[in-house]
């Protein structure tokens, strides 16, 4: 078991754990950024009373040869300053509004303020705020339903990213006592990432298949894939046909660290032979996933049922044949970006 690397830094503030944080260890690590900072901390300290000792007036370098000495100047870094000496203070309390420029706050003070505060603003290299006007197009969370390219933030680190896949299309049917299918659901992943500042990632938002045309055998069309980047991919649901169910979308890569799983299968429809207390009456397949497509039991011309929308899953089979097959759901991608 390893231990975790000490450096003899001061560290500001303490992180607090979210609720939200993933766990995950190592060097790194946000489970590890709290004992992190307290062990750089404790380095720091040691460092400092380690190197402290006895100096004489004859060892102390620099130290002016006349008295009073002439006029000189100091460093920031060299003074010792109190609440007593220190130039600029409040003279009563509390102290009358005033403000201080963004350029000259640290946010390493404020860090979670810059993070989730409405109005964001952008940190230069050096950590300091360079500027304070409201930028819509930078959210902490982002959720598409439309391909597009995202701008990492420039205070970002990571991304926490969900991508659902479209859902295909419901079957069709040319025979007057048959049924179709049901399309099949999109896959759906989630994952954890380290990301860039500033760069850009290209989302694709697979489109929901459409359904097969009535009094036809033709299948129901495959759903889009969705993807963030070369980060998370996944597949859409197959399209339903006249006998054979759509199935589910499949996992594009290996990248869901934090779960995948694969879509649901449409199912088959309900025929006239096996729906004896329903005597006469036809039943399209469903769609794959918790909102896919469904039909009503009927004798008329109802098409298949089409999924609710950006669910990602698959649109119902046709009952009739004067009924079309029902349209996949289009797929969705949710961002959250986290420091």
């Amino acid at each position: 078991m390893a231990n975790l690397p000490e450096q003899p830094n001061y560290e500001e503030g303490i992180y607090q754990i979210e609720l939200t944080d993933p766990v995950v260890g190592g060097p790194g690590g946000i489970s590890n950024r709290q004992a992190q900072q307290l062990a750089n901390r404790t380095r720091y300290l040691f460092e400092q009373i380690k190197g402290m000792g006895k100096t004489t007036w004859q060892n102390v370098t620099g130290k002016p040869s006349v008295f009073p000495p002439a006029a000189h100047r100091h460093s920031a870094a060299d003074l010792d300053i109190n609440w007593s000496n220190l130039p600029g203070r409040p003279t009563a309390f509390p102290p009358a509004a005033h403000n201080h420029a963004l350029a000259n706050i640290d946010t390493k003070v404020i860090h979670t303020a810059v993070v989730w505060a409405p109005a964001n603003v952008v940190v230069d290299a050096n950590g300091k705020l360079s500027r304070s006007t409201y930028d819509p197009t930078v959210r902490a969370v982002e959720f598409l339903t439309a391909s597009k390219s995202v701008a990492v933030p420039g205070w970002a680190r990571r991304a926490l990213v969900e991508v659902q896949a479209a859902g295909g299309g419901g079957g069709a049917t040319n025979l007057t006592s048959k049924t179709a299918c049901g399309g099949g659901a999109g896959a759906l992943a989630r994952g954890l990432y380290n990301v860039t500042p500033g760069a850009t990632i290209a989302c694709t938002i697979g489109k929901g298949g459409a359904g097969a045309a009535a009094s036809t055998t033709a299948n129901g069309v495959k759903g889009g894939d969705s993807a963030f980047g070369a980060y998370l991919k996944c597949a859409g649901g197959s399209g339903g046909s006249r006998n054979n169910i759509g199935g589910g979308g499949q996992l594009g890569n290996a990248g869901h660290n934090l779960g995948g799983w694969t879509g649901q299968n449409g199912s088959f429809g309900m025929e006239q032979s096996v729906t004896t207390v329903y005597a006469g009456s036809l039943v399209g397949g469903a769609g794959g996933g918790p909102f896919g497509g469904h039909t009503s039991i009927n004798h008329g011309s109802n098409a298949g049922g089409s999924a609710q929308p950006n669910s990602g899953c698959g649109g119902g089979g046709s009952p009739t044949i004067y009924g079309a097959g029902g349209n996949g759901a289009d797929g969705y991608i949710s961002i959250t970006w986290l420091p």
